[in-house]
């Protein structure tokens, strides 16, 4: 079986986002754009493809926000998707057991904190 790697990140100073393999070059991240130009990345923005999709069937990266509309014991849920490393997968930060088929993707961390908020 041979999942998809792909990656996210922002553009440095950018609010566009850009979608390839990062690279490193003396301190800095890069990702090649659409026209094959070296481009600066904030690397706190990079997140990987999980390989799964949402309901919906939008990519989910790490560091999207997922939302469950009372799916979960009738529950509304928001949870950051992100690595652990204990156990070697992606997991929703709050409630790990969620599937794609039951939440979508909302936005991410970086575009839409405020998401969290109101969920806290």
């Amino acid at each position: 079986m041979v999942r998809e790697i792909k990656y996210r990140a922002r553009v440095l100073n950018s609010k566009k986002w850009i979608y390839r393999q990062p690279f490193h070059i003396r301190g800095t991240w890069y990702m090649y754009n659409s026209l094959w130009d070296i481009v600066p990345i904030q690397h706190k923005t990079l997140g990987q493809y999980t390989g799964l999709k949402d309901k919906n069937g939008v990519e989910i990266y790490e560091g999207d926000i997922f939302y469950a509309p009372g799916n979960i014991a009738g529950e509304e849920f928001i949870g950051v998707v992100e690595w652990d490393s204990e156990s070697a997968r992606f997991i929703t930060r709050g409630y790990p057991y969620l599937t794609n088929e039951d939440c979508f993707v909302k936005g991410n961390i970086y575009e839409n904190p405020e998401l969290l908020e109101v969920a806290e």
